[in-house]
């Protein structure tokens, strides 16, 4: 075997390598923007959890502010009491940081609120917050029977859980 056919060998050897680990450097490329992608999406369906979170907080907030010292049923037989970090929640009365108890003080029984009136009021008192955290919040209020929604980005406190309005 001569140098020359040696080293045209050795190369072709090379090129053969070279081409193997680009190979395997684009499959590791794709799979790391597959894994950055999934990331992503975990990651927004975390704040869209925590959103969901924080409004039914505020729903609760709102029903128990509403039923004030109202004693809790007792738990039939065979049911155990909440346990973990939000055993014991129910029936307290709710602060007045949460998101859906501020969105509640801006409102009135007897007169409609505009969104962005709403959105203003809970920023004072806690500044920083979103107007999709306040949107959020009011929907959940709206669902729970506790705030109507009148018209376009308007609002009123209703009487009672459930749908009652104010003066009816």
């Amino acid at each position: 075997m001569t140098s020359t056919t040696a080293g045209h060998l050795l190369i072709e050897r090379l090129r053969l390598i070279v081409t193997v680990e680009q190979d395997g450097h684009a499959a590791t490329g794709e799979r790391v923007a597959e894994v950055e992608r999934i990331l992503a999406q975990a990651r927004q369906a975390h704040r869209g959890t925590g959103q969901r979170v924080e409004a039914a907080l505020a729903a609760l907030a709102a029903i128990e502010g509403y039923l004030g010292g109202c004693p809790q049923p007792a738990a039939s037989e065979g049911q155990r009491p909440a346990e973990g970090r939000r055993a014991g929640r129910r029936g307290t009365n709710p602060g007045p940081n949460t998101i859906g108890w501020l969105v509640m003080k801006a409102l009135e029984r007897d007169r409609v609120t505009s969104l962005d009136d709403v959105v203003a009021s809970v920023q004072r008192a806690r500044p920083g917050t979103g107007a999709n955290r306040v949107r959020t919040a009011l929907t959940n209020l709206v669902r729970a029977g506790v705030v109507e929604n009148t018209g376009r980005a308007r609002y009123r406190l209703l009487d009672k859980p459930g749908g009652n309005r104010a003066g009816s």
